[in-house]
């Protein structure tokens, strides 16, 4: 039991008032003058934990998960491991597939793909298969914070909720954290299961400082700064 609104339940604090103005008289009218005081305590009762928001929890019998396959540009690098090779994307639908199997009678799951947008491959349903997912997103970009709010969409509200994250975690847009508060804050239990390439170091440029103005003829001093995954000598 929890209230959305529990300070609202002061207003408990005005049921006295009601007895003491709607205490029965003596005489014959009293029985009818005291079930009429119960009702209207009756209805004073549920009208304030109406208005405080009371809220009755059972526990669910049913698991929904909804997976959420990233398939931007960087899971799909191809990487090589001990079966051949494959990539990132590749082995998080693999695992999308043996998590399936091991749903529950009453489970269902769903599969959203996502991009720099988000679509439904599959929505929530006790198929225990997955074909080879046919959805095209944006893949140069990585919007994880939509596909948390799609997937938490898809969730009905009468099971146990869940949503798994399959990624490498490089988000491009959103803001995947804030998104994970709401869905936390509505009752589904977020996963993350990581997905990194491991195909090598990795190179990026964080900064590049030239002059201003430059005379014909003159030599060029130019200032780039790099940033590396592993150490590596700089030629």
């Amino acid at each position: 039991m929890s209230f959305t609104s529990p300070w609202l339940l002061l207003l408990a604090l005005s049921l006295p008032v009601i007895v003491w103005l709607g205490w029965p008289a003596r005489g014959s009218s009293r029985g009818r003058e005291t079930v009429s005081l119960v009702l209207r305590l009756l209805l004073a009762a549920l009208l304030v934990l109406g208005l405080a928001g009371l809220e009755l929890r059972r526990p669910a019998d049913t698991l929904s998960v909804v997976f959420l396959v990233d398939a931007s540009d960087s899971m799909r690098a191809p990487i090589t491991t001990e079966a051949g090779l494959t990539s990132p994307y590749q082995l998080a639908v693999a695992y999308v597939r043996r998590a399936l199997q091991e749903m529950g009678p009453a489970d269902q799951a769903g599969v959203v793909v996502f991009g720099g947008d988000a679509v439904v491959e599959r929505p929530p349903s006790p198929d225990q298969s997955l074909d080879t997912p046919t959805s095209k997103v944006t893949s140069l970009q990585t919007d994880l914070a939509g596909a948390i709010r799609l997937g938490l969409a898809l969730l009905p509200s009468d099971t146990a909720r869940r949503l798994v994250i399959l990624s490498d975690g490089q988000e491009t847009t959103g803001d995947a954290l804030e998104a994970a508060r709401l869905a936390a804050a509505a009752g589904a239990q977020i996963m993350v299961v990581p997905f990194g390439l491991t195909g090598g170091a990795e190179a990026l440029v964080t900064g590049v400082q030239a002059p201003a103005r430059q005379r014909q003829g003159e030599e060029l001093a130019q200032e780039v700064q790099l940033e590396y995954t592993a150490d590596r000598p700089v030629a």
